[in-house]
């Protein structure tokens, strides 16, 4: 699985993002880091040479949601990946959070669209529980994104086709695979990645480090303790 991670400058923040993921991937195979540089003016932190990690460099600046757009494309016509996952350069990611992502993709089917991001916002109805560990919704942001090839193709198709019923890519394919009614659409549980300076698409209330910190420090950032599904 690739996973795709855009970065504009901000490259303090960028060096922990990139240090989280690297005990992310201890033990792992088969996890690719794509780094997009959005015509940064920052350097490369060194961090990078201790991760299986591949950069693309963009000359002209599309922003965060444009870079993993274009990203999210580009793995899909160039490789064999059937998943693709998103991350932000100003996150951490918890050790377990891509082996909790695969689970995800081989215990939901039908899942077009996915995030191991779940937050107090991220309000959901009980029955929509699925398996005790997974909740059903009807949108989801970029941030910790687990994509499906077929649905992202088709998605790609009906935008170019139709136009888009949203600017955000992200809310934009939910809105399509909401009305496809082949696929669905799912967040963890408990969530799996935090942000280090603020919540959502650089806006809202800022994530103080030490809190963010603290969800490393803990089995658990919501209940304190993961559940057993996710030991299996």
């Amino acid at each position: 699985m690739k996973v795709i991670l855009p970065f504009r400058d901000r490259t303090n923040y960028l060096r922990l993002t990139l240090a989280t993921i690297k005990e992310a991937m201890r033990g792992l195979k088969g996890i690719e880091l794509i780094l997009v540089n959005d015509a940064s003016d920052d350097k490369l932190p060194a961090i990078i040479n201790e991760l299986p990690c591949t950069v693309w460099t963009r000359k002209e600046r599309v922003g965060p949601y444009g870079s993993k757009a274009v990203a999210v494309r580009r793995v899909f016509d160039e490789f064999d990946d059937k998943f693709v996952m998103t991350l932000d350069s100003d996150c951490i990611v918890h050790p377990m959070a891509f082996g909790v992502a695969a689970k995800m993709v081989a215990d939901l089917p039908k899942m077009g669209l996915g995030t191991v991001f779940n937050t107090p916002k991220h309000t959901f109805n009980p029955k929509d529980i699925v398996k005790s560990r997974y909740v059903r919704k009807d949108f989801v942001g970029g941030l910790g994104t687990v994509i499906k090839k077929d649905a992202w193709e088709w998605y790609i198709s009906c935008a170019s086709k139709y136009g888009q019923k949203h600017k955000g890519w992200d809310w934009d394919m939910c809105l399509w695979l909401k009305e496809s009614k082949k696929w669905e659409i799912y967040c963890t549980f408990d969530s799996f990645v935090d942000h280090i300076g603020q919540s959502g698409s650089h806006s809202g209330p800022e994530c103080p480090i030490d809190r963010a910190f603290r969800f490393l420090e803990q089995d658990n950032p919501k209940e304190g303790k993961f559940h057993d599904y996710y030991q299996k």
